[in-house]
């Protein structure tokens, strides 16, 4: 875990140093379903949990926010779908918790893509990511994530 220490000497005064302890514990759990022969969906739910403090001897400069910044819970949910002739379908829907300190909202979004195999040595496919909103953020003082939408042409040799 890094923490920020002073440094004794030296033309920088600050330096990384190893000085945060704790405990995470957690569950994730996940499965599959088989709606037809040709359609599956698979659900994944995500806990963790930080139990974070300062070493014997630690600075505290930062505090334990920068180690501690995770999201407590996340969740998705995926469809997978054959179309029939070479064609795919899938969606991706995901819910991510708050980040606590320094505080980013929770979220939902939503990817989704669709491809034709046009031959053993053709795919084309349309992409896109982050559908529901223009953009969001996901980490503290980084630019939001744009939505987007990438058509692709993959050949194989």
């Amino acid at each position: 875990m890094r923490s920020v220490e002073t440094a004794p000497d030296g033309f920088i005064p600050f330096r990384w140093g190893n000085l945060i302890e704790g405990d995470t514990y957690g569950l994730e759990a996940w499965g599959d379903y088989r709606l037809a022969s040709w359609w599956k969906l698979t659900a994944s739910f995500d806990m963790l949990k930080e139990e974070l403090k300062f070493a014997p001897g630690a600075s505290g400069l930062l505090g334990l926010a920068q180690e501690g910044d995770d999201p407590e819970h996340q969740a998705s949910l995926r469809s997978s779908m054959d179309l029939g002739r070479n064609v795919t379908f899938e969606a991706d829907l995901r819910w991510v918790d708050a980040l606590p300190d320094p505080s980013v909202p929770s979220y939902v979004e939503l990817n989704g893509s669709i491809g034709w195999n046009v031959s053993k040595r053709v795919r084309l496919s349309l992409s896109g990511f982050n559908l529901l909103h223009a953009r969001h953020v996901e980490f503290p003082d980084a630019d939001a994530v744009p939505r987007s939408v990438f058509a692709q042409v993959r050949l194989r040799f």
